[in-house]
């Protein structure tokens, strides 16, 4: 070192050489070398021998904390495998079982069936009638257990309806299991195991996050099953709301040549550097804490990102809403602003300030019904500045159907504020709903908006919804009464008994007010032929 220089004990781990993020294991090594005498002549004087030794302390501190958290954690964290559900056999014809038994010799048959003697209800000859064997499971992802009566939060696509699904815990047990919720627009599911003997997580709270914050990923569903043992990595949070690219597939339903259906796919996503090359889909993210802050998910890397990043669905509000659902088998619900827009059109408008442009306001929404004109810029809405349009759809999504929320938006370069009550967005993808709403005389209704686009956009240049508020036929039992009326799917309901109704709330209510007899009004051109008052059967 020439005389006038300063000699930096982090030189190694910053200046131009680590403009990227450090990893948390090598930010942890510089500590180190900092606090256990890496740095001056000064620092090795015995006077500072008693600072390296409280260092060391803090290390060994930090250290028992990750072991003692991971300890608790991983119990926690369960492998997922599912198989095929066995198909039914189907009843050879007369000719076709003469012809089966007519290929054995005498003698064979009765073999067969000695060697089949004690296993009750077995077929000696099913095994050549070409039926389908019981295919094994296999690991599909991990799990997350979340509540001590067996329920265990997981991604979407780890889970398949109709599927035999079964979870090993890192005691080594293998329990069946069953859907409990599946929701394709947040990409998560929940299964129920039935035990009582499950370690639930506590959540955390993903919003508190900040950059830097330590973190634990705890996975590996292929190690659970094989030995127990999840494998485990930490790491930092290096970025927030991150997008997923818009060909990464979270649910199976694509739109266009992209799967760009969930709230992820608009900037959700957790990055982590903690290592997460396993399969770790449905693994769990937690805080020193040992609280569960994120489901870690299969997200490929994101452009323009590091390579060993990792991504996890963050446990926040909205999420832990989702979640509520799912575990108590209802349908998840996002709201609807009913509005069209170009999704990178931004607008600057003085200031810096940004927002969406309207293009088109959809009649009978709730846009609509708030005011909203071609034109206006939406700046704000739920107390949030707008970026842009992703940013939109994602905080309305991120709210219930019916709530009510201030909305802010600029006309001729003057802010307006208004409230704005949300309808329902109609999510595509396959859903498992196991308490679903009751029906009304074998038919279910929803919000009108609650409908596939194409239907929704034909019924209204129809003039099929009533701007003033009803509700959409979303389906019929068939042989029911409300089906013998010809109510079918894809009518709309604006009145019943002369009392408006906007949403399946307010008809539920105005039904159970009617009494014995129910008079439906259909809106104009959408009326059954043979429509007659639904009438309800008297109450022994």
């Amino acid at each position: 070192m020439t005389h006038g220089q300063s000699h930096d004990p982090l030189a190694p781990c910053t200046g131009p050489r680590a403009a990227r993020p450090l990893p948390a294991g090598r930010l942890l090594s510089c500590v180190a070398a900092l606090l256990l005498g890496g740095g001056t002549a000064a620092a090795q004087q015995p006077a500072a021998q008693s600072g390296s030794s409280s260092a060391a302390g803090l290390l060994a501190a930090f250290e028992s904390k990750l072991v003692e958290v991971i300890q608790r954690v991983e119990p926690s964290v369960v492998a997922i495998s599912r198989a095929p559900a066995p198909r039914q056999p189907q009843a050879a014809s007369p000719a076709d079982e003469a012809r089966l038994r007519s290929q054995f010799q005498p003698g064979e048959l009765q073999a067969l069936q000695q060697l089949d003697r004690g296993f009750p209800g077995v077929d000696p000859l099913g095994r050549f009638r070409g039926e389908a064997e019981e295919q094994a499971a296999r690991v599909t992802g991990a799990g997350v257990v979340i509540d001590a009566s067996g329920l265990i939060l997981t991604q979407y696509l780890v889970v398949k309806p109709g599927d035999r699904h079964f979870v090993t815990t890192t005691a080594g047990d293998e329990l069946p299991a069953e859907i409990v919720g599946a929701d394709p627009r947040s990409g998560l599911a929940v299964l129920r195991a039935r035990t009582d003997k499950l370690q639930p997580l506590k959540f955390g709270q993903a919003e508190d996050l900040r950059k830097g914050n330590l973190v634990i990923a705890v996975g590996n569903p292929f190690a659970i099953e094989s030995d127990g043992q999840p494998s485990v990595s930490y790491g930092m949070v290096s970025n927030l709301a991150q997008k997923a690219p818009g060909g990464e597939n979270l649910n199976d339903t694509e739109r266009g040549d992209e799967y760009r259906t969930t709230l992820h796919h608009l900037g959700t996503l957790i990055q982590t550097d903690a290592k997460l090359g396993w399969n770790a889909s449905g693994g769990a993210l937690v805080n020193l804490q040992g609280e569960l802050i994120g489901l870690i998910t299969s997200v490929a890397s994101i452009a323009g990102h590091e390579q060993p990043a990792g991504y996890a669905i963050p446990i926040n509000k909205v999420m832990r809403r989702v979640i509520e659902d799912l575990c108590a088998g209802r349908e998840v619900e996002y709201g609807l602003l009913g509005i069209g827009f170009e999704p990178d059109h931004l607008v600057a408008v003085g200031s810096g300030i940004q927002g969406v442009v309207v293009n088109h306001v959809y009649e009978g929404s709730a846009a609509d019904r708030a005011g909203l004109r071609k034109t206006d810029v939406v700046v704000a809405i739920d107390g949030e500045d707008l970026d842009g349009s992703d940013e939109l759809q994602l905080v309305v999504g991120g709210l219930a159907p019916g709530v009510e929320t201030p909305l802010a938006y600029l006309r001729d370069g003057r802010r307006n504020n208004t409230t704005v009550r949300l309808d329902k967005i109609y999510v595509p993808g396959e859903k498992v709903v196991t308490s679903p709403r009751p029906a009304w005389q074998g038919m279910h209704v929803d919000y009108a908006t609650a409908v596939d686009t194409t239907l929704l956009a034909q019924a209204s240049s129809q003039g099929h919804i009533d701007r003033d508020g009803c509700v959409a036929v979303v389906e019929v039992d068939e042989g029911s009464v409300s089906w013998r009326q010809g109510i079918r799917p894809g009518m709309f309901i604006s009145h019943v008994s002369g009392q408006r109704v906007s949403n399946p709330e307010e008809f539920r209510e105005a039904v159970q007010q009617a009494g014995d007899s129910v008079r439906l009004r259909f809106t104009p051109g959408n009326t059954p032929q043979n429509a007659k008052p639904v009438e309800r059967p008297a109450i022994p």
